[in-house]
């Protein structure tokens, strides 16, 4: 990821941990953070919610701090910290003044290798997330997610993902269900543990005021006697139905608004296709939103998004409105889809798309976690040290007309779409007249009871 902007340093410790370093001189700071690509994809049905319990355990305490004192020590010092568990993912990072980067780098030591993950914090950090998730409602969920498998509810997003991923991982909660968080011991989450949470399994990434040896220096010293285990396993390919689809839900909605979604299959995270598809992401929702909103005025917003993982991904183009406008919207989206895949699209627009991918970019990433965040993506779909990484900026500069017209052929022709809708069949203004009827119906029963003869006895 060398640029004008960035140059990304990278090195294996002795123990096969990796560390990428991004030098950013004059800053004051530097962000660290140490990721494994551990999350709800590498669970099953059994352990559901294991990867964030575990996130949560390993702040209960380390050898050196106590419970109280972990995140304290930090705070006293000015710094911040948290972490993040995805459905690819967990992230533990620390963001400290320059001159506290050593203590910053032995904190993370501390936290992700020499956790006491003590048996009477267990329940304890079970139940706090169990309230974190809101509580017990397993058989709620459960008829919820009945309704929605059956068309009944509003949940486009899911409905996606159930069709095209079906019976995956990629369908499981992050957090984990009632009956599997129950149903975890605390042997099963130190067995965990010592299966992902290896050194030659991290990826150390550090962005800010250090020099990049100097970091890896660091870095062996503090990490470096982390002994070596075998590498687990990573998480199994899912299964892709690529074949394009039209789900209708006819869940209730509180007011006449339906959702609106056209959708296509994408390939995998880094796949080298991406920047076109970002770039094509900004043209359509510069588009859209000029006839859509501002000319026709038929919906607040549209949003145009790409969900991607280490081995599959999606592309999204959602509205909510009136569902008597959905035809308009629809062909609107239609005719920006084909005027791409034709090449009917001027120089400005391609300009102005990568101009605004560059300059969000860059905004973005002035601080220098916000980097270590952006990094964090590459470092965990690019598993090899030496694979090259991308200068975003170049990427996005380079292409051409021809290219995205490509690209829009390849991904966005009609035949691949896919189409959700959530047409709501239950809404205020339907159910005045139910509620008239049922009103009169209870006035003529109240009335009929009232002229009823009275037999005496």
């Amino acid at each position: 990821m060398d640029t004008p902007y960035f140059q990304l340093h990278r090195h294996n410790l002795t123990n096969g941990m990796r560390v990428w370093c991004i030098q950013r001189p004059n800053t004051g700071t530097v962000a660290m953070m140490a990721q494994l690509p551990v999350g709800s994809r590498t669970e099953n049905k059994n352990n559901n919610g294991i990867s964030h319990f575990l996130e949560h355990m390993l702040f209960t305490g380390t050898e050196r701090w106590a419970e109280s004192e972990v995140t304290d020590v930090v705070r006293r010092r000015g710094g911040e910290v948290n972490a993040h568990t995805s459905r690819e993912s967990t992230n533990y990072h620390i963001h400290v003044a320059a001159q506290d980067v050593a203590f910053g780098m032995d904190w993370l030591h501390q936290l992700v290798f020499k956790p006491t993950l003590l048996p009477e914090k267990f329940e304890k950090e079970r139940q706090v997330i169990i309230n974190e998730k809101g509580g017990e409602f397993d058989l709620l969920q459960t008829v919820w997610e009945w309704v929605e498998d059956h068309n009944l509810g509003w949940h486009v997003a899911r409905a996606i993902r159930r069709r095209i991923y079906p019976e995956s991982s990629l369908l499981m909660s992050i957090i984990g269900r009632d009956k599997t968080l129950k149903a975890i011991t605390h042997q099963d989450l130190v067995d965990y543990y010592r299966r992902y949470y290896v050194p030659n399994n991290v990826t150390l990434i550090v962005v800010g005021d250090i020099d990049p040896q100097a970091a890896f220096e660091l870095a062996e010293k503090t990490f470096g006697s982390v002994p070596a285990r075998p590498s687990p396993a990573t998480h199994l390919p899912v299964r892709v139905v690529p074949d394009t689809f039209n789900i209708r839900l006819h869940g209730p909605s509180p007011n006449e608004q339906g959702q609106l979604l056209v959708g296509v299959m994408l390939d995998y995270a880094e796949h080298p296709d991406r920047f076109g598809w970002w770039i094509i992401e900004e043209i359509l929702e510069n588009a859209c939103m000029r006839d859509i909103r501002f000319e026709l005025g038929l919906t607040y917003g549209v949003n145009v998004f790409t969900v991607l993982y280490t081995d599959t991904g999606y592309f999204c183009i959602y509205t909510s409105a009136n569902v008597d406008e959905f035809d308009r919207i629809r062909q609107i989206i239609e005719k920006h889809l084909n005027r791409l895949i034709e090449g009917d699209f001027t120089s400005d627009e391609l300009a102005e798309a990568q101009a605004s991918l560059r300059g969000r970019a860059l905004l973005n990433l002035q601080d220098n976690m916000e980097l270590a965040w952006w990094l964090s993506t590459d470092a965990l779909a690019t598993r090899d040290n030496n694979a090259p990484i991308p200068d975003y900026f170049a990427e996005i500069s380079r292409l051409t007309p021809d290219e995205v017209k490509r690209i829009a052929q390849h991904y966005f022709a009609p035949q691949k779409r896919f189409y959700v809708e959530h047409r709501p069949i239950v809404t205020p203004r339907r159910l005045k007249p139910l509620a008239a009827v049922a009103a009169m119906s209870m006035l003529g029963a109240a009335v009929r009871l009232s002229f009823r003869p009275r037999h005496r006895s």
